[in-house]
């Protein structure tokens, strides 16, 4: 050990990082268990940031810091130039903190083993949430077909998390260090349980397409092998006829109904209607288009539109009254009306460079590097079915992939101080 290495060390266990890694641990733990937890210790991270001096390190020309503060300064200027209220403001300033928060993360992940101990905390929050989740259903003596259990978060969430944590733990049961292959077992088993239990089908979508997107990508010699566990635990869902398979095949066939399913009626007619009213704006409301309507006056705005070239009586039957005019059920029409387009472009760029970042790095074989690409496509996937890009799952997203990709470029960082040591 280096010189260098010592004193690294020595700063890790300083009486100032000490309390750093224990709101990290803290804020790892509430991103699974508690939405006052993840607003206070996320705010308190802030703080610390910000009297610890550490603002003007950092490195403010690196393009995903450059892209996350532009992205921010669009949005909080769109708000102003709409002249929103102070309550618009406030919502504003609160939603896209993670904005703030990212380039933060980024800057005290540098180090071992600050991100280690946020996904150790967030490895903690799982297993409680899930026992959770667990103990509710014990407890409640409902079927598993069509049960709706959720656990700290709201049912939506729940499910997104869920996602999440498996097509993190993917690539960890190939690593050649036995006790990431029984942590990455802990978090996925468990949490496929709870998924059967929330009753969702956004995971079987996003776990599976992330899924097979990474046997494809990093694991092709593997894939064959994977196909055949699909197929065989298929057949063994199908012909089993247990409540678990019951349940299953209920949600997978729900997925592909576009007929009688009233969920995906009013998910599609939801899609058509805002990409209509999407471009009804770009024509006749340029300014609305680029800077976006804002939360407070889009449902105003949208169902003028709606009255005006729609009859809302017949979307509500039509949908079974699945309709919302609060909402697309969409992450990227959403943006699009409520954020404007300016706002949309700087955003999904950030997003964009952080999926080109995550996959060039993962060639290397890195297991974090490719649980934080797995993780960015499912959130993108995800995207498509919840409006999550201006929820408490981005700023979740956010910092579990900073975490992720940090602790892959340590590894990776480490790996070359070696080589040259040798």
């Amino acid at each position: 050990m280096n010189l260098l290495q010592k004193m690294d060390i020595m700063n890790h266990f300083s009486k100032n990082n000490k309390a750093l890694l224990f709101l990290l641990f803290l804020l790892g733990v509430s991103c699974l268990v508690s939405k006052s937890g993840l607003y206070i210790f996320s705010s308190l991270l802030l703080l610390y940031f910000i009297f610890s001096f550490d603002v003007k390190k950092i490195d403010i020309k690196k393009p995903l810091i450059v892209l996350s503060a532009l992205s921010f300064l669009i949005g909080i200027l769109a708000v102003l130039f709409r002249q929103s209220s102070m309550d618009e403001i406030v919502f504003f300033l609160k939603k896209s903190s993670f904005l703030i928060l990212f380039p933060i993360a980024l800057y005290y992940f540098r180090f071992n083993p600050r991100s280690l101990v946020l996904l150790a905390g967030g490895f903690i929050g799982l297993v409680i949430a899930n026992i959770k989740a667990i103990s509710i259903y014990l407890h409640s003596g409902a079927p598993l077909t069509g049960s709706l259990i959720q656990s700290f978060w709201d049912i939506g969430r729940w499910r997104e998390l869920l996602s999440y944590a498996i097509v993190i733990a993917i690539p960890f049961l190939f690593s050649k260090r036995k006790y990431l292959t029984i942590i990455s077992c802990i978090v996925i088993v468990p949490s496929l349980f709870s998924i059967i239990l929330s009753g969702g089908r956004l995971p079987y979508v996003a776990v599976g397409i992330v899924t097979s997107i990474y046997f494809i990508i990093f694991q092709r010699r593997l894939f064959i092998y994977y196909i055949l566990i699909i197929l065989l635990g298929s057949a063994l869902l199908y012909f089993s006829n247990s409540s678990i398979s019951q349940a299953v095949e209920q949600r997978v066939v729900s997925i592909f109904d576009t007929q009688k399913n009233d969920s995906n009626l009013g998910r599609l007619t939801m899609y058509q209607q805002g990409l209509n009213f999407i471009l009804h704006n770009l024509q006749h409301n340029p300014k609305d288009f680029l800077l976006g309507f804002g939360e407070e006056n889009f449902q105003q705005y949208y169902t003028r539109y709606l009255s005006d070239h729609t009859d809302i009586n017949e979307l509500n039957q039509k949908t079974s009254n699945q309709f919302s005019y609060t909402d697309h059920h969409d992450a990227y029409l959403n943006t699009l009306s409520k954020r404007g387009f300016l706002y949309f472009i700087c955003f999904y760029l950030l997003l964009y460079k952080m999926v080109k970042e995550s996959y060039q790095l993962s060639k290397g074989g890195d297991p974090f590097y490719q649980a934080s690409y797995n993780l960015i496509v499912c959130y993108l996937i995800a995207g498509l079915f919840y409006s999550n890009s201006f929820s408490f799952q981005t700023t979740i997203f956010f910092l579990f992939w900073a975490a992720l990709f940090s602790k892959g470029t340590v590894n990776r960082v480490s790996s070359s101080t070696v080589e040259v040591a040798k």
